[in-house]
């Protein structure tokens, strides 16, 4: 091609839950508030109908985006056993980064740490 070909077989971009636009509800009140006004002339009925179906459309379009969002998360596709293993191997990680820095505070401030090294 032009030398600008796209990696087609690479892994879509993983999310965060803070980038998943999960606010439903606004629109949901919007469709309702739509659907209550209710007019008596059949024009206006129409026209009425037809902007709750939009609106309807373009929630059915955000929960779509939504669900595919939510199966990009990370460790979505581990069982509840292997996420489980995870946070366990993280927690471990953790309680022997915290023993490491325990360890460094003992020391000293930086002076005390580098005369250590010119003792010996």
């Amino acid at each position: 091609m032009n030398g600008q070909d796209v990696d087609m077989t690479s892994e879509p971009q993983q999310v965060t839950v803070g980038d998943i636009d999960a606010e439903f509800l606004p629109h949901i009140h919007d469709i309702v508030k739509t659907i209550e006004k209710d007019p008596q002339d059949a024009a206006t009925k129409n026209s009425t109908s037809l902007e709750a179906s939009e609106k309807v459309k373009e929630l059915n379009k955000r929960l779509e985006k939504a669900r595919e969002e939510v199966k990009r998360l990370p460790g979505v596709d581990l069982t509840k056993e292997e996420q489980a293993a995870q946070l366990g191997a993280f927690r471990k990680q953790l309680k022997l980064k915290q023993e490491l820095l325990a360890r460094f505070r003992k020391l000293g401030d930086t002076a005390a740490f580098l005369q250590l090294g010119q003792d010996q």
